[in-house]
């Protein structure tokens, strides 16, 4: 399972990427405790932490006049993405296991749609008229039924190739590339230059030479 660091990490490097930044990709990736706020009871939620992420956010470029939003969100240990499509005037779920009539997409966007909403207004942005947004489930690469693992990879590949309902993902990668695309996302976060970690534990590692007893 993909822990939350991780993939906070991984919307950092994507915000690093040289058209990442919102001033030229127009989108903005928050982090995950972000989308758990959304899903918390208006009278639970922190108003300091939603707040910040939607003020500090409109500083790089002013939310309104960006054209994606990406709140990827764990809940019951399970990865998905609520995307405010501002472009296309959409609140898009991006789900690699669960589709528009299970009982679980249904508990969350009733939740996260309403609370987003509430909190745009709470913290005085601009009127978007998201009252006449519409409801989206793009047809996107699915887990099997058998696989509680991987929604997390899932996620970070709708992150950084989902731009609208009209692009398709299944031309980029199905089920069983999975695997390497772990290695993949590996690699681009440790050697991401923004990484000040000590990459030469990894680039220079030497194994033992095994010795016959």
């Amino acid at each position: 399972m993909v822990n939350n660091f991780v993939m906070a990490a991984f919307c950092y490097y994507l915000f690093n990427q040289a058209s990442g930044h919102p001033d030229l990709s127009k989108c903005h990736y928050f982090f995950s405790n972000i989308a758990d706020h959304l899903l918390k009871d208006a009278d639970v939620a922190s108003e300091e932490i939603l707040n910040r992420a939607l003020t500090r956010s409109s500083k790089n470029r002013p939310l309104y006049c960006s054209d994606l939003l990406f709140f990827p969100c764990f809940h019951d240990e399970h990865w998905f993405v609520f995307v405010v499509d501002i472009k296309d005037r959409s609140f898009v779920f991006l789900d690699s296991y669960y589709a528009l009539h299970d009982e679980y997409q249904a508990d969350v966007r009733d939740r996260m749609i309403p609370n987003f909403k509430h909190w745009w207004k709470r913290c005085g942005l601009v009127d978007m008229g998201f009252n006449n947004y519409k409801l989206h489930y793009p047809y996107v690469p699915r887990q099997s039924a058998t696989n509680y693992t991987d929604s997390g990879v899932y996620v970070m590949m709708f992150l950084e190739h989902w731009k609208s309902p009209r692009n398709s993902l299944f031309t980029l990668f199905k089920e069983s590339d999975i695997p390497n695309l772990r290695i993949k996302f590996a690699n681009d976060l440790l050697l991401s230059p923004k990484n000040s970690g000590r990459k030469d534990l990894v680039t220079n590692f030497e194994f033992a030479d095994n010795e016959e007893s």
